[in-house]
């Protein structure tokens, strides 16, 4: 009797076991399907504000007619309201070319300019060899697979790495991954990339570049 009725008690906890089991698993589909609706509405309401945010400040950038009341644009976030809604957005508009732009050590016509900066750059963050990271840009940018120095030609050792322009921050940090696995320096990730990179920038306008950036090009200056 008492083994019938130990039997019974294990089939019950194991029943109770699996109803637990299958809730929870239950309540994982509901949660992902729940997530799964809220992206699906959230991203068309994110792509109308986009689409009417770009052509308020269409209409702002058509009114500006001097250089004065750029920078006064500059200088003051504009902020968006829907009454109806009662929600509201804050644009910082900010200059694209504020930055150093890996792709310009391409440029034949500043290619020298730049590179001197980058020298400068990596110098004051004590990077062991800036030659290898500068190199590494630079295979990086043209499309052979002729390295300047060893281990400066990603795209022989990883098939899927693209030689060509440096478009993103993801792209850049497979550069600084590898330049730190190839000189053992870690120093290459002290530096604010962030901060101090520009993939769009064509020139600099050291009107609203930072001081530190300023630094790179006039060293005796700031």
């Amino acid at each position: 009797m008492k083994r019938k009725s130990g039997f019974v008690l294990l089939a019950t906890l194991a029943l109770i076991l699996f109803i637990g089991l299958l809730v929870s698993f239950s309540m994982t589909i509901v949660q992902r399907t729940v997530a799964s609706v809220q992206q699906s509405v959230s991203l068309p309401q994110t792509m109308v504000v986009i689409r009417d945010t770009k052509a308020i400040l269409t209409k702002t950038f058509d009114k500006i007619n001097t250089p004065e009341e750029f920078d006064f644009l500059l200088g003051y976030p504009v902020e968006l309201k829907d009454e109806a809604s009662g929600t509201s957005l804050t644009v910082d508009i900010k200059p694209l070319w504020t930055g150093l732009n890996p792709n310009l050590l391409a440029d034949a016509n500043n290619s020298q300019l730049f590179r001197e900066a980058w020298v400068r750059l990596l110098s004051d963050y004590k990077v062991v060899d800036s030659e290898l990271f500068l190199a590494l840009i630079e295979d990086t940018l043209d499309h052979d697979l002729n390295p300047r120095r060893e281990m400066s030609e990603i795209a022989l050792d990883d098939p899927l790495f693209t030689n060509g322009s440096i478009g993103s921050m993801t792209q850049f940090r497979e550069i600084v991954h590898r330049y730190a696995a190839a000189a053992n320096d870690p120093r290459i990730y002290h530096l604010p990339w962030r901060e101090i990179l520009s993939f769009e920038a064509q020139k600099i306008d050291i009107n609203y570049a930072s001081p530190r950036l300023l630094h790179l090009f006039f060293s005796n200056t700031f």
